[in-house]
Formats: structure tokens, C-alpha cells, sequence
């Protein structure tokens, strides 16, 4: 017995994947609560590859994940500034922000799905915590001009710094995986004490002057995870929640382009709000939020993607959105008409570009799991069939045709008009004349 129990041992002492220790420490009634904390991720590489870029910081390295990176060590610096003009403004010390942030040390850990053994001391995660926060608060306040103790020559912080490197440091700054908690940036606030508003409102402020995200200040917001999270919500904006239709592993049909849909009498105008829940569809006119795009939006984008689809808690609108437009814009042409109706406003001026930048999009995000526009793409469609049954079919493409080829511009109109005058002047013409010769005999 005794030598069977030493056999038993030998063959434990050899084992070389599986570590028991580790197996053992497994504790499943602690998984629930790990996972439920978590909202700050890695992008899995296979959605990274893609477009790495869009992904990682380039400028500025926010939390655990990317600090140190050496292309990033020169922001390090302006850190320390941001941090020191923190301190002297709000005539405070370092330990008064570590004392805040140290009641909720666990909970601002457990927000990332993972992390290095260096910053599992919990001293030196909440410095980082410490110094990246005032460096994202100054950097919203600087594009908010609510800062004034600054040279104005300054290369970050100042109006000049901000047309410069802030161009670059705001879309770092939703980054996914260069978040951190919003609850660390609310205590900093709280310390500080600049505000006589709640943190929270105070940094959604900042937030919506900073992203041009101007929403009406009364729509609930709920409990946002940090600054991508707050950003894509007030980008989306909640004044009208929509169901959720989930696709349990199957792809929904893709929405018909713009032209056909065109072609059918669905006309196209902009969206009172500039919100993404704003999409509507009534009496034959869908009504859609205007999408800017520059150097920067793709990456945005991307980013409230990808959050969307690594938080297991979130909505999918902005990922709904991208979805919806891909299918409308299926052509050069499909792009060529939202273009012409201000639905796009893009700074290359390409038609190409902006369709090949939607598909981009969409090819980087798979599908849907909840779509939150299926509602809205049944009704379009339903309204699309009956509208090409037989004679109505070709009645309304005759229809439209003749709209798009004589009302596009007022030459062609004024063309148009000059033809049917002088049409009309010859048919005035011809039975004036016949008139004549039958009274003359």
C-alpha cells in the first residue's frame, strides 16, 4: 500500500503540463463575480491582424496594457505635467488621490481581463491609475478650453497642442485596450473638487465637448465602464431604446441598396438628432444620422466594435449601424446618392473611398449577434415588395428615373421646362394654323 502511494506521488512530481497546485486553486463560485467586473480587454489577434492600427495606441499609452511601449515613452513626460498642474490647482497631494483610489483597489483591478505580475501590486497600479487619469482629465479639459494654466505655446495641453497632438491623443484615448475605469476618473475628480457638478457629469461634459458629441444633456446614460464606453453611448444616445432581435448563430438577410431602394420610392433625409438611435423609417422616407468620416472615424468605430462584442453586458447599436449601412450602400452609386442627400460628409470627397470605408467595417466585425435595426430593415422591406409587384414596379421606376435624370439640377430642369414650351408653342402653332386654312376655304 505504502508503495503504491510513493508510485502515485512519483507520477504527480513528473507531470509536466498540468500544473495540480494551479488546478486546485480553481474556485468556480468566484467566476460569476471575476467575469461580471471585467470591461476593459485585449482585441483577440485574429480581429487585431486585420487592422492593427485601428486597435493600438499611437501616441499615448493609457493603463497596464501599453505602458512602456517605446514608441509611446515620449508621452510619459506630459504625464508628469498633467499631474503636477493637477496637484497645484487643486492644492493637493498625490497621497489625497491614492487614499480615494485605495478604498476601491480591487474593484478598479478586477475591470481588466488580465494582468501582468508587475502591476498585481496594487501600490503601483494605483499610481498608474493616479497619473494616466489626470492626464486624460487634463487632456479633455484642454479641448474643452477649460483650462487656462498653461503656456499658450505649449505643445499638448494648449490650443495650438491640442490641433496637434490631441488630433492623434483623442483616439487613443478609445482605444480598447487602452482604457481604464471611470470610477478611478470620478474619485480623481471628487478630490480634486473643481466641479461643483457630480464626477460623472462632469466628465461626461468634457467628454461630449472634446468628441463633438452634442446630444441633449438629459438623456439617461446608465452606468458607463470608462471613457469608450461613455463615448459610444452618448455617440448612440438613448431616446429611443429598440428591441434587440438576437440570431441565434444564423446571418440576417442584408438590406436592399440605396439605389434600388430608390427606385422603389424610398427617399432619404437626414435625422433631426445625430445620434445613431435616430434611424427611422415612415410613410416611405428613411431617416438617418449624418456620418462624418475622416482619418480618425474607422478607428472610433472599430473600437466601439469591438467593445461591443467583448463585453458581454453592452447593447450592439453602433455594430447594428455599421451592418445596416453596409447593405445600403452596395454600389458607387448607393454612396453617390447618400452623399447627395448630406447622409455622408466625407473629407476625401471620393465616393469609392466612403463605400470601400463601410465595407471595411463591416468585413472587420463578422455579424451581428443582437441587431437592434432588424425592426426597422423588416419594415423598409415590406414596404420594398409591395411597391415592385407588377405595373407599380415599373410605373414607380419610370417614375424615379424621370425625377433623378430631370430634377437632379436646375440646368436640367430649366432644360426640361424649355421643352415643354416649346412643344407647347408648336402644338399652338399647328392648330393655329389649320384653324386659319379651314376658315379660309
Amino acid at each position: 500500500m505504502e508503495n503504491q502511494e510513493k508510485e502515485e506521488k512519483m507520477k504527480k512530481d513528473q507531470r509536466i503540463y498540468i500544473d495540480i497546485d494551479k488546478l486546485q486553486s480553481i474556485d468556480i463560485c468566484d467566476e460569476p463575480m471575476r467575469w461580471e467586473k471585467i470591461s476593459i480587454y485585449k482585441v483577440p489577434p485574429q480581429v487585431a491582424n486585420l487592422n492593427p492600427m485601428a486597435y493600438k495606441p499611437q501616441m499615448v499609452s493609457i493603463g497596464p496594457y501599453h505602458n512602456g511601449e517605446l514608441h509611446l515613452m515620449p508621452m510619459e513626460e506630459h504625464k508628469y505635467r498633467a499631474l503636477y498642474h493637477v496637484l497645484r490647482r487643486s492644492e493637493k497631494d498625490i497621497d489625497d488621490f491614492l487614499l480615494s483610489l485605495r478604498e476601491v483597489a480591487q474593484e478598479l483591478m478586477l475591470s481588466y481581463e488580465e494582468l501582468d505580475q508587475e502591476w498585481r501590486d496594487e501600490e503601483k497600479f494605483l499610481e498608474l491609475m493616479v497619473l494616466d487619469g489626470c492626464f486624460i482629465l487634463e487632456i479633455l479639459r484642454s479641448n474643452g478650453k477649460a483650462v487656462f494654466d498653461y503656456c499658450h505655446n505649449d505643445p499638448v495641453f494648449s490650443v495650438h497642442g491640442i490641433h496637434g497632438a490631441g488630433l492623434y491623443i483623442l483616439p487613443d484615448l478609445l482605444k480598447v485596450e487602452n482604457q481604464m475605469p471611470l470610477l478611478a476618473l470620478e474619485r480623481i475628480v471628487a478630490v480634486e473638487k473643481c466641479t461643483e457638478h457630480k464626477p460623472f457629469e462632469y466628465i461626461m461634459t468634457l467628454s461630449r465637448a472634446s468628441y463633438n458629441y452634442n446630444i441633449d444633456q438629459t438623456v439617461e446614460m446608465g452606468k458607463c465602464q470608462h471613457l469608450l464606453d461613455m463615448t459610444r453611448k452618448l455617440k448612440i444616445g438613448f431616446s429611443q431604446e429598440r428591441e434587440a432581435v438576437i440570431f441565434q448563430g444564423l446571418k440576417p438577410k442584408p438590406i436592399k441598396g440605396a439605389t434600388q431602394l430608390n427606385e422603389a420610392g424610398i427617399t432619404y433625409r437626414m435625422s433631426e438628432s445625430q445620434t445613431f438611435s435616430a434611424i427611422k423609417f415612415h410613410n416611405g422616407i428613411l431617416y438617418l444620422p449624418v456620418l462624418h468620416i475622416s482619418s480618425v472615424t474607422e478607428s472610433i468605430l472599430l473600437n466601439f466594435v469591438a467593445f461591443e462584442r467583448l463585453h458581454p453586458d453592452s447593447s450592439q447599436e453602433i455594430s447594428s449601424y455599421v451592418r445596416f449601412m453596409d447593405g445600403l450602400m452596395r454600389s458607387i452609386e448607393d454612396a453617390e446618392l447618400l452623399e447627395s442627400r448630406g447622409i455622408i460628409v466625407s473629407s476625401s470627397g471620393s465616393s469609392t473611398e466612403v463605400k470601400e470605408f463601410i465595407h471595411e467595417l463591416h468585413r472587420n466585425m463578422d455579424f451581428v449577434p443582437r441587431d437592434t435595426l432588424y425592426t426597422v430593415q423588416h419594415t423598409i422591406e415590406v414596404y420594398y415588395r409591395e411597391r415592385t409587384r407588377g405595373w407599380t414596379r415599373r410605373f414607380r421606376h419610370w417614375g424615379v428615373n424621370f425625377k433623378e435624370r430631370y430634377f437632379k439640377s436646375p440646368w436640367s430642369l430649366i432644360a426640361l421646362l424649355a421643352a415643354v414650351l416649346l412643344l407647347a408653342f408648336t402644338i399652338d402653332q399647328t392648330i393655329y394654323t389649320n384653324l386659319s386654312f379651314y376658315k379660309s376655304r
